[in-house]
């Protein structure tokens, strides 16, 4: 989508994150044009069987944090609207845990059943 707004063919009213994208730093938040509490952040990560070796969780934290140091990688990600970020694996595993509990409660407010 980030090429045909670029080109102007479609246009942005807001985005979804709770602060300015860098790569759109021109489209408001959905705070900023009046919708109240509302972001939703998007992310990707990798996930490892529980009793995987840590030396082997290592290594690919390693590795994914070379990829996301990749100019080329780097850029495909942003124009693709994705901002790579990575971490630590706490960091992650925060991130997992409070996005399920988030959810899980929109879910009960909302009634959302299977």
């Amino acid at each position: 989508m980030i090429p045909h707004y670029k080109a102007g063919t479609l246009r942005f009213l807001a985005q979804s994150t709770a602060t300015r994208s860098p790569n759109l730093p021109e489209v408001p938040t959905f705070q900023e044009v009046g919708i109240k509490d509302l972001a939703i952040e998007l992310w990707q990560g990798a996930f490892v069987p529980t009793r995987t070796p840590p030396a082997i969780t290592a290594r690919l934290h390693a590795e994914m944090g070379k990829a996301l140091a990749d100019a080329a990688i780097r850029d495909g990600l942003l124009r693709s609207a994705m901002e790579p970020i990575g971490g630590s694996t706490d960091h992650f595993a925060q991130l997992v845990r409070a996005d399920t509990e988030k959810y899980a409660r929109l879910a009960r407010e909302l009634k959302i059943k299977e």
